[in-house]
């Protein structure tokens, strides 16, 4: 649970980045306070819905992706239909800041698993050594 708290928590963080950027690009000077628990509700239920499609097991990575940003699109316009996000934000650029925003979490998860390798192997190593001195 913690991990999926702290994952929501990175998520908000990276989208009000890129929605800071993509304000200061139309001019705008601010980002409301009620913007920031809306994007805070939209993260939840990215990774609530995150929890639900990865139990599915599914065998082609490429296939996984595509659900993941497909529901990310379907949750991102929903939510921007309620909370009237397209009064102030094309569609067309918050569907840009999905594919974004998703590619940089990717990107983030492979350099965690690459560390995560990078360690395995160390104490492996280690292990080896260590065993072979006995």
């Amino acid at each position: 649970m913690k991990k999926v708290v702290i994952h929501i928590m990175a998520s908000t963080g990276i989208i009000l980045l890129a929605l800071s950027f993509v304000a200061l690009l139309y001019g705008g000077k601010a980002i409301f306070i009620n913007t920031i628990f809306e994007i805070t509700v939209l993260s939840t239920l990215m990774h609530l819905g995150f929890l639900v499609t990865h139990r599915l097991d599914v065998q082609y990575p490429v296939f996984e992706i595509i659900l993941d940003i497909s529901y990310t699109l379907f949750v991102t316009l929903l939510l921007g239909a309620v909370f009237q996000w397209f009064q102030s934000t094309p569609v067309w650029v918050l569907v840009i800041m999905v594919f974004a925003i998703y590619l940089v979490g990717y990107l983030t998860d492979l350099y965690r698993a690459k560390e995560e390798v990078r360690m395995i192997n160390e104490l492996l190593e280690n292990r080896k050594r260590n065993t072979g001195n006995e």
